[in-house]
């Protein structure tokens, strides 16, 4: 691209660039009335992702105390909308946590995990109880589950208190890491 210089009759060159940016910007917002037209929304992909997550507690320490579970659990809840997944549901033990999301197809797997128990460990130790300790391991397990298991899993994670104290746990569905290739 040439840009006119000085002395050359024509405008100056970011006067030009100026010109296309706010042309640019004009079709733009064009385009989006288009899309718009007659209050339609954009389309956006269908697809139906079930996602089951599990991450423990630092040195699986007991620190999602009562006192702490119910702020926790809507800090996730929050994160995950923000990030375009929607939570099942949600439970867990005072050393672990599982979620279970309808996934978006626009956000990875680690990406997910990450945003989420960075801020809900942010929000804990700064807002919620800042004078005590509050850590998640870095691992996770992630796993993926068909519609037609969902409401299996739903359960289980709804009754985790239950079943710890039981003893009657799925061992995949609560593994966190792994010390070996499985």
């Amino acid at each position: 691209m040439q840009l006119a210089g000085k002395g050359d009759g024509r405008r100056g060159g970011r006067a030009i660039i100026a010109g296309r940016l706010k042309s640019q910007q004009q079709k733009h917002e064009v385009g989006l009335r288009r899309l718009k037209f007659e209050g339609k929304k954009v389309r956006e992909p269908f697809t139906q992702l079930y996602l089951h997550c599990v991450w423990a507690t630092w040195d699986r320490l007991p620190l999602v105390t009562p006192k702490i579970e119910d702020a926790l659990y809507r800090a996730i809840i929050a994160k995950t909308h923000k990030l375009k997944c929607e939570v099942i549901t949600i439970g867990g033990m005072v050393d672990h946590v599982h979620v279970l999301t309808r996934f978006s197809a626009t956000v990875a797997v680690a990406t997910f995990v990450k945003e989420v128990k960075g801020s809900s460990s942010h929000l804990m130790t700064h807002v919620v109880a800042p004078e005590q300790f509050f850590k998640w391991q870095g691992a996770y397990g992630a796993f993926t589950v068909s519609k037609s298991g969902v409401e299996a899993v739903t359960a289980y994670i709804q009754r985790q208190k239950i079943h710890h104290a039981e003893n009657a746990l799925i061992e995949d569905w609560e593994r966190c890491e792994t010390t070996e290739i499985d």
